[in-house]
């Protein structure tokens, strides 16, 4: 699967401004795919990551903090569809 970020966002407004509205559609439903992924999978440590000082410096509960991408990264998703939910 491909890797999704917050810059993905920047992809599909780009991909809307050339006029390529399936395109960046693609990538936001990837985008927001990816991040259910996120919150449903056990979290691990990746040593080959360039966060791994920070997680290393602080105690930070790594479950808690995927799922926190995965819900940053569908809610983003989600805005840029106009597809905006409330959660809680």
């Amino acid at each position: 699967m491909r890797a999704y970020s917050e810059m993905s966002v920047y992809t599909a407004l780009a991909l809307r401004a050339l006029e390529r509205e399936e395109e960046a559609e693609g990538v936001l439903r990837g985008m927001a795919a990816y991040g259910e992924e996120l919150k449903g999978s056990e979290a691990k440590i990746d040593y080959f990551a360039t966060s791994l000082p920070t997680m290393l410096l602080f105690e930070e509960d790594l479950q808690q903090r995927q799922v926190r991408e995965g819900e940053r990264l569908c809610a983003l998703a989600e805005r840029a569809l106009g597809e905006d939910r409330v959660t809680r």
